[in-house]
């Protein structure tokens, strides 16, 4: 499928289907559904998808790191119903059931060792979910969200495998993810300009303060960062010099957020990252000496115009996003923070009930009871704010080991590959890194149970499956 294939009509139908469902993701925030419009833009998107699966991710991957939630929570409305077949799946839907006939061909890909985890993984998911619904008292809707979020998406991994192969691939992917990202960073200026970001309203803080970009656009701004790092490091294209100087806009970004998590996410991925990078250092600590005269210019600018114009629009909206920026750091050490307390409490909550049945799990479709005195409410086990300890919870023993042992068989085959090359040092260092900044954000937020995050997961471990055959091939 990778041979003779017409290219340019991929990359065409990714865009016009970036650009169709676009117009309807835009008109349903703005006039509301409507089932006509969905419809007649849902076979659309399937019939292009089905002949071009590629433009189908592609475009996908580009009206996630634009919408968000916004286009991958798009459901269908009918008769006052909403029924959960979201915007996201319709993508999905084609693209699984076309690599499925291909893969039916005689030159396919062999599964090996390492894709049984995953597949033993979403086996084991699904008895999980059968046993729950039929002997536990979960919750159907609930439990079914579960089964989908650890199998449905988890099958992009197959998929990334399957049609990511050639240099080329990697170059369209990447060349969506980045117009993606630049797209989104108008939701910064956007925030810049109002002093609050758009859609910020649904992370509120525990701090006093305002983002200025919402949650969902601050992580595909940190993992801008991550593609954008080696690339600048061992890069000789037309893209290192833009990337080099996006990069700043990008962590602007995420501190702008206030998402403490991702702060700390990104200060241990650059930690892995400038030990990785071996002797390659000094390109890193050159660009960082720019990267720090830059700040340190727009910072005086700032306390210049502070000092001399104090009065002003822009000295006010300085010292309270400062304030903002100083309160929220600052809380790292508030052992009395309402998010930690509330983490504290539910985690502790979860593994005293996981002791009754560590190795099995609790099942899909459960809730906990919090009770922090004033504070008292039912949690649903997916949504704990810890990725894995959900997994482990819902899963037990079983499936936690079982993803631990995919991501980190994966994790260990890429590390060892052996590159000169400089282009696939990049890629080796940007899925790697990938792995290491989501395993430390997903400890903080309920990130494999939201699709518009860990379809980013299941990217990189597809393409880390990709990358690792092709280099022992």
């Amino acid at each position: 499928m990778t041979k003779n294939r017409p290219f340019n009509i991929e990359i065409i139908s990714a865009w016009f289907l970036a650009l169709l469902f676009s117009v309807l993701v835009t008109s349903n925030l703005i006039f509301g559904f409507n089932l006509a419009l969905y419809g007649l833009t849902a076979v659309i998107g399937l019939l292009v998808t089905l002949v071009w699966p590629r433009s189908g991710l592609l475009a996908m991957f580009f009206l996630t790191l634009v919408f968000a939630k916004q286009f991958s929570l798009s459901n269908v409305i009918i008769n006052q119903e909403e029924y959960k077949f979201y915007l996201i799946d319709i993508f999905l839907l084609a693209v699984y059931f076309r690599v499925v006939l291909d893969w039916l061909k005689i030159n396919r890909p062999a599964i090996k060792g390492v894709d049984w985890l995953l597949i033993a993984f979403m086996i084991w998911t699904a008895l999980s979910y059968a046993v729950s619904v039929a002997y536990g008292d979960a919750i159907t809707p609930v439990a079914f969200s579960s089964l989908k979020n650890y199998i449905f998406y988890p099958a992009l991994y197959f998929a990334v495998w399957f049609l990511f192969r050639s240099r080329d691939d990697w170059r369209q992917l990447f060349n969506f993810f980045i117009a993606g990202v630049v797209v989104s960073l108008g939701f910064l200026v956007y925030g810049l300009v109002t002093g609050v970001g758009l859609w910020t309203e649904l992370t509120p803080l525990t701090t006093s303060g305002a983002r200025l970009i919402d949650f969902d656009h601050a992580f595909y701004l940190a993992l801008a960062i991550i593609v954008a790092l080696p690339i600048i490091i061992y890069g000789h294209s037309r893209y290192k010099q833009v990337l080099a100087w996006l990069v700043p806009l990008f962590l602007l970004g995420v501190l702008g957020s206030l998402m403490r998590h991702l702060w700390l996410a990104l200060l241990v991925y650059l930690a892995w990252f400038i030990y990785s990078i071996g002797n390659q250092r000094r390109i890193f600590k050159y660009w960082l000496t720019r990267y720090l005269a830059l700040g340190t210019i727009i910072l005086s600018l700032l306390a210049f115009v502070v000092a001399v114009i104090p009065q002003s629009s822009l000295s006010n909206q300085a010292n309270v996003q400062r304030g903002y920026l100083v309160t929220r750091a600052m809380s790292f050490f508030d052992s009395e923070d309402s998010s930690f307390a509330w983490r504290s409490s539910l985690w502790r909550g979860v593994w005293s009930e996981l002791a009754v049945n560590p190795l099995f799990g609790l099942g899909l479709g459960q809730r906990i009871y919090l009770d922090m005195g004033s504070y008292k409410d039912y949690v649903e086990l997916r949504n704990i704010h810890n990725s894995f300890l959900a997994i482990t919870t819902q899963l037990g023993l079983v499936g936690i080991i079982l993803l631990a042992t995919l991501v980190l068989n994966l994790f260990i085959r890429v590390w060892r590959i052996s590159l000169s090359d400089h282009y696939l040092q990049m890629k080796k260092l940007i899925l790697l890194g990938v792995l290491v900044f989501c395993s430390v954000a997903f400890l903080f937020q309920p990130y494999l149970e939201a699709n518009w995050f860990s379809i980013w997961w299941w990217l990189a471990l597809g393409l880390s499956r990709s990358l690792y055959e092709n280099s022992t091939s």
